[in-house]
């Protein structure tokens, strides 16, 4: 599948510019001038509009006497040092150099004024890394409203937009905007929204820049998954139909293909740390066919399980793939597999014992060494249309004394290799998309 052209877009207060805590003491002061005590909960809600109408809104909520062109000019004379002593996010000007040495095209949305932004960004040489750059003027509603996005969007059509913000207004006003949202979240505050990717450092996004380059994302993190089994037809037309047919013949002319059962994925919702996915059982060869000819638009998308194995010294166990036709002698992290189609009891998919299976197969080892099986995230392989159900599986006792064979059937070279110097013991460029991001999120916790 075709890679789309991805562009990063980063909100300026509290990600680019550390003026969060000068902003809160600007509004303490201003509210106190009129005998108001404010609040950290009242300012967390304030953060995303104009200062215009963040105003309009303190006047009417506390009654403040003075006019709104009053209150203006007393808040806007206590802002006018703000941005002057301003610093930096610890980071960001790394994270600005790696999008810009990889070529990834950046823009800078805010509700600040684009006079203080500017002032800002010359002052730490960052001008020339944004594109665009839309201000609190170029816009008539302030975020939660997705225009500010939708401008930029509209400049720059068909891309895949992944916007940096802190605060719940912004990232409602992205995910309005149709775009991947990046919580930064250095503080660990609670939002009631679900993102794509939370992180507490911007370095962070180095992670998420892997996922773009593999085209192997995180859908979702989460520490409880229920896959439940439905009824779903594929109200193919007769044309796609009949294409699938036609691909399937010719291959099968080619060399054996078995048209089993396979588990697909029909939607997922996330409610906190718990996520439900939708899936349905369908023929081989419709997936098949639609790797092969992606202008079929089947929308179609298998699920397979992944785990990664801890020893009581957090060892874990990766091998060169083996004996087969994508990514032959790259390193993967055991045991993987697909799910089999009597894996479905009352409806619900036990996908870990799937993962149990895949690891006595795969490793010659007693299921009954597995201490417990945890969720860590699920991620879609875009190139090959596999949603990838991941899970950390902890042992008891030391894999240097229970593995007994460096090989199998489905790995060669299969070594043991502590989960902390993995980066320096093999070359990450040669290990499997799926292991790769899943490796990134389970050294993330």
């Amino acid at each position: 599948m075709k890679k789309q052209s991805t562009l990063f877009i980063f909100d300026f207060d509290g990600v680019i510019a550390d003026s969060v805590s000068a902003l809160y003491s600007v509004y303490l002061d201003f509210l106190n001038q009129f005998g108001i005590k404010g609040t950290r909960k009242e300012f967390n809600s304030l953060n995303g509009p104009k200062i215009t109408e963040i105003i309009r809104i303190l006047k009417n909520k506390h009654h403040l006497g003075p006019d709104e062109k009053e209150l203006r000019i007393i808040y806007f004379q206590k802002l006018s040092n703000l941005y002057g002593n301003i610093r930096l996010i610890d980071g960001i000007k790394d994270i600005l150099n790696k999008l810009k040495n990889d070529r990834f095209p950046i823009a800078l949305a805010s509700s600040s004024k684009k006079s203080e932004i500017h002032r800002v960004l010359e002052k730490f040489e960052l001008t020339p890394f944004f594109r665009m750059i839309v201000a609190g003027e170029d816009v008539n509603l302030a975020k939660p409203s997705p225009e500010i996005y939708l401008k930029i969007k509209q400049r720059y059509p068909d891309y895949e937009y992944f916007v940096v913000e802190d605060s719940e207004h912004g990232l409602q006003a992205a995910m309005d905007a149709g775009m991947k949202t990046i919580f930064y979240n250095p503080e660990h505050n609670s939002v009631t929204k679900t993102v794509d990717y939370e992180i507490y450092s911007l370095y962070e996004i180095q992670n998420i820049l892997t996922e773009i380059h593999l085209n192997c994302f995180t859908v979702s993190t989460a520490s409880n998954m229920k896959l439940e089994v439905i009824d779903h037809d594929l109200n193919l037309t007769p044309a796609q139909a009949s294409a699938v047919e036609d691909i399937w013949k010719k291959e099968s002319k080619q060399r054996n293909l078995f048209n089993g059962q396979l588990l697909c994925r029909y939607s997922h919702k996330q409610r906190g740390k718990n996520l439900y996915i939708q899936c349905f059982f369908s023929e081989y060869k419709y997936f098949f066919a639609n790797i092969n000819n992606p202008e079929l638009a089947l929308n179609f998308s298998s699920v397979s399980v992944s785990g990664i194995i801890l020893d009581e010294k957090k060892n874990t166990i990766i091998g060169k793939r083996n004996n087969v036709t994508e990514y032959k002698g790259f390193y993967e992290l055991i045991p993987s597999g697909s799910i089999d189609a009597d894996r479905v009891r009352r409806g619900s998919v036990t996908f870990k014992d799937q993962i149990i299976e895949e690891f006595e197969e795969e490793t010659g080892l007693d299921r009954r060494t597995i201490k417990r099986i945890e969720p860590i995230c699920v991620i879609f392989d875009k190139t090959h249309m596999v949603y990838d159900i991941c899970m950390k599986i902890s042992i008891r006792g030391f894999l240097h004394h229970l593995l007994t064979s460096d090989s199998n059937r489905e790995y060669k070279q299969v070594q043991i290799i502590n989960l902390e110097n993995i980066h320096t013991k093999i070359n990450i460029d040669n290990m499997v998309p799926t292991s790769q991001v899943m490796l990134n999120n389970l050294l993330k916790k």
